[in-house]
């Protein structure tokens, strides 16, 4: 549900999407997170651990950033990335024809090139056929050439109908809809044959590509989609020899010897589930602009652990949760800074035991009840009732799309909490649907504080009571995560 999108001004089809896109599907927005992190240094201009320039035997010291993290990545393959420990790792050491980079001039990130040569080139003017041409000098790091063949093969395998890979919907109708290739990758669900040819993905040379899509969409969308990971290549080598009998399956990615990389630093070292080790990668496009020598990760489930490593001095920077804040707030040595996401929470509105939820005047009555302020100071948070955080968007000359007046036009006085309006729309929402109850169950992460503190307070009884709900039943289940609610609508009259 998040959106994350940079570079030029909005189309209005952009705009309207977006609306639309604000609109539908999950309406509660809970709280902008903060990134809050501890970093090993007094002050100022201090680079990561072991940062001087020469050692007492004048050599060269590399600088290594030593980071923490709770969970660890199960595999390297772009195409078959399914949480943000694989996330975090790819984007390591994998590439996109397109991506942010630092623009120096302004010490902003920016849009621009990665293994692609130039932007995206609109070849009938009409905006449904784009010519992408890859960087003759972009590279795997053993040296191998990426090129227009590395895409084909790379976007046919994310597409490929028995492999069913986690990201083949991304590639073929993320920002952009690519002609016919939902109906190619899903076509033994739907018993309609589809032919690799008749794909909008063609060769055109040997380092251009051609995307025929199935309506208009701007310069801008086409780099944003080609940005994300089911349009990130895979090494063929490795993933034809990582493939089982049936080609239903390969092992890329999984092992440290079934990989290769292509990013901005390279895997040197992979103990799985305890440490990643990643090394610069020279022959990286735009090498000039990485400034450490590697990133070492360590895998920490504990939080206290993390922070009794980093006071240590064997952690960079260490992640605070809501109780870390309570001992580090005042801290020199704190650092904060927005997050790049938002919490929310997603309402099946195709549920077919639960009908409610697809009325509309029942997920306004859960948006207006919803205290964004409070949950947001309980757990160390930013309110937020808007899904771009100020992260999401730069353009050109550094406004944030946060700082627009199309961001702010659709925001409510105090984050929209409004409790009468709430008891309105529940009251009409139970009516049209007949009901004197309505259950609902909440699933979360129980292992993230921060994720079960707001589900807590969310479904307290002061809170329902607030959007017009009276308890009826009440289950709390901690350990398995999931939160399970039957709620009486006191408000309704005694004969409904």
């Amino acid at each position: 549900m998040l959106t994350c999108a940079s570079a030029n001004a909005f189309t209005e089809k952009e705009r309207d999407k977006m609306k639309k896109y604000l609109t539908r599907g999950a309406a509660l927005l809970l709280a902008l997170c903060m990134a809050l992190t501890l970093v090993a240094c007094g002050g100022g201009e201090e680079t990561p651990s072991e940062s001087g320039e020469t050692g007492e035997t004048g050599t060269a010291v590399q600088k290594i950033m030593r980071q923490s993290s709770s969970g660890a990545p199960t595999t390297l393959n772009p195409h078959n990335s399914q949480n943000s420990y694989d996330n975090n790792a790819i984007s390591y050491v994998t590439s996109s024809l397109y991506g942010y980079i630092l623009d120096k001039e302004t010490d902003k990130g920016v849009l621009a090139p990665i293994l692609a040569a130039d932007v995206p080139l609109d070849v009938n003017g009409d905006g449904t056929v784009w010519h992408i041409k890859v960087d003759e000098n972009a590279k795997w790091y053993n040296g191998d050439p990426i090129n227009a063949d590395t895409f084909m093969y790379s976007w046919k395998m994310c597409l490929d109908p028995k492999l069913i890979t986690i990201k083949a919907s991304d590639l073929a109708s993320g920002t952009v809809k690519i002609l016919n290739a939902t109906e190619y990758y899903s076509q033994l669900t739907t018993g309609v044959e589809v032919a690799w040819e008749d794909v909008g993905i063609k060769k055109i040379d040997d380092y251009t590509i051609e995307l025929t899509l199935t309506e208009p969409y701007s310069q801008k969308e086409v780099m944003l989609h080609t940005k994300t990971s089911g349009c990130m290549p895979v090494y063929e080598p490795l993933y034809e020899a990582g493939m089982n009998a049936d080609r239903s399956e390969t092992s890329y990615g999984t092992e440290f010897d079934q990989f290769m990389s292509c990013g901005q630093f390279y895997l040197a070292e992979w103990v799985k589930g305890s440490e990643q080790l990643y090394m610069r990668n020279d022959s990286w496009p735009h090498a000039e602009l990485t400034i450490l020598d590697g990133v070492s990760v360590r895998v920490v489930e504990d939080n206290n652990t993390r922070i009794q490593m980093f006071e240590a001095g064997d952690l960079d920077t260490v992640g605070l949760n809501a109780e870390g804040m309570k001992q580090y707030g005042e801290d020199p040595r704190l650092r904060m800074s927005s997050s790049n996401y938002v919490h929310h929470i997603d309402i099946n509105y195709d549920h077919p035991d639960h009908p409610i939820l697809a009325n509309i005047n029942f997920r306004k009555a859960l948006f207006y009840g919803t205290d964004r302020v409070t949950i947001a100071t309980l757990t160390q948070n930013y309110p937020a009732n808007f899904l771009i955080p100020d992260t999401g968007v730069s353009y050109a000359d550094g406004t944030a799309f946060r700082d627009l007046p199309i961001a702010q036009e659709y925001l409510g006085e105090n984050y929209d909490y409004d409790p009468e309006l709430a008891l309105e729309y529940f009251n009409k929402a139970m009516e049209e649907e007949g009901l004197d109850f309505v259950e609902i169950s909440l699933l979360y992460n129980s292992e993230a504080q921060k994720t079960k503190m707001q589900a807590e307070f969310f479904l307290r009884f002061e809170t329902l009571l607030i959007i017009g709900l009276g308890l009826f039943a009440f289950i709390f289940d901690t350990a398995g995560g999931v939160v399970f609610a039957k709620l009486l609508n006191l408000f309704l009259p005694k004969d409904k």
